[in-house]
């Protein structure tokens, strides 16, 4: 998948032909994603202060709290506009 920001930058993320909390709906895994990339400090780091990267879209968009994308794409952006706005 592609994040298009407002200043034009590209952010890909996710794994091609890989399945997300969004496509398969499974909690277990949903956990298990969380407990391999929030052990990584480099990557809690980034989602936890928002930061746009791979590692922030792919933990909101397609593994965040909803099993819904479209949901979990306006909590991010609401997020951002508390965070940047």
């Amino acid at each position: 998948m592609k994040a298009l920001l407002t200043d034009g930058t590209e952010i890909h993320f996710g794994l091609k032909g890989g399945y997300t909390y969004v496509d398969e709906k499974d909690k277990t895994k949903r956990y298990n994603y969380f407990a391999r990339h929030m052990a990584n400090k480099t990557e809690k780091k980034l989602i936890t202060s928002l930061t746009p990267s791979p590692a922030l879209f792919s933990s909101m968009i397609l593994w965040g709290k909803y099993d819904d994308i479209d949901k979990n794409k306006d909590l991010l952006n609401k997020l951002f506009r508390m965070k940047y706005i």
